[in-house]
């Protein structure tokens, strides 16, 4: 007798570890993706928190140099001191003009130096390169009877120094011209001039005009300068054929000169020609 139960339970087994398999496959699969998401993919960022950085060190204060007693400070100097001129008496230099006039005056004291001209101090003795200096100036006299006083003469003939000419010239400064005020002519306009004529000179009357019976006025615009002559005539109306002989009788014309206070003015005016046959 032939039985087929083996190749059954070999289907169901199979059955049972594919199953299980697929389970743990998945359970597998499922705890890689959680594990993916949960991960903190942030990279070199781990050295920036902030409450890990290490504070500097604090400098300390510079503490201000203690100060020097007084007395250190105004002590002077032994070797500036010892450098100083002294002399016993404060004494005016020759050289010194005096505030006041004494009442008395003498020769100098040959006992005592007088004093520098730089810082000194009152002791006892004299001392210092201003001694040496200051005994060549004094009274000295000479035998042939001049007298110098407080100056030191080698020789009799040696004098002050004339000022050169040039020194003279730069010295004197040459004072700023003088500009005259530009005067502006004044040019007065009186209208018609022909009473203001020294000598109005008649036009000729042209030969055509008479042929062609013209007759007329002329009005001739003149500028009379300061001494009544006219320098520039213009006309301002009247016929062609008359207006050339009337301009020439214009500036041939003589007149008065205008003042104007006490100086002599311009003048602007008018002269009329009246043309009749």
């Amino acid at each position: 007798v032939i039985s087929n139960n083996g190749a059954g339970r070999d289907g169901k087994r199979r059955g049972i570890l594919l199953t299980t398999s697929m389970i743990v496959l998945s359970m597998v699969t499922m705890a890689m993706i959680y594990s993916l998401f949960t991960q903190n993919l942030a990279m070199g960022q781990e050295s920036l928190n902030i409450s890990t950085l290490i504070a500097p060190p604090a400098i300390p204060d510079e503490k201000p140099p203690a100060a020097l007693p007084d007395k250190a400070q105004n002590k002077p100097d032994k070797k500036a001191v010892s450098k100083l001129i002294t002399r016993m008496h404060n004494i005016q230099r020759v050289s010194e003009t005096p505030r006041e006039i004494p009442k008395t005056t003498s020769a100098k004291n040959p006992k005592f130096a007088e004093r520098p001209n730089a810082p000194f101090i009152l002791g006892r003795p004299d001392s210092g390169s201003a001694v040496n200096s200051s005994s060549n100036v004094g009274q000295s006299t000479n035998r042939g009877g001049s007298n110098n006083v407080g100056i030191k003469t080698n020789d009799s003939s040696a004098s002050m120094k004339k000022p050169s000419n040039t020194n003279i010239k730069k010295a004197i400064r040459k004072p700023p011209p003088i500009t005259k005020p530009i005067k502006k002519d004044v040019v007065l306009s009186k209208g018609v001039v022909n009473g203001r004529a020294k000598h109005l000179v008649k036009p000729a009357y042209p030969s055509h005009a008479k042929t062609l019976r013209i007759k007329g006025k002329v009005t001739i615009q003149v500028m009379i300068d300061e001494n009544g002559r006219v320098i520039s005539a213009t006309s301002l109306g009247g016929h062609n054929l008359l207006v050339p002989s009337a301009l020439k009788a214009a500036r041939a014309t003589k007149f008065t000169p205008t003042f104007l206070g006490d100086e002599r003015v311009k003048v602007r005016g008018v002269i009329v020609y009246n043309f009749a046959l």
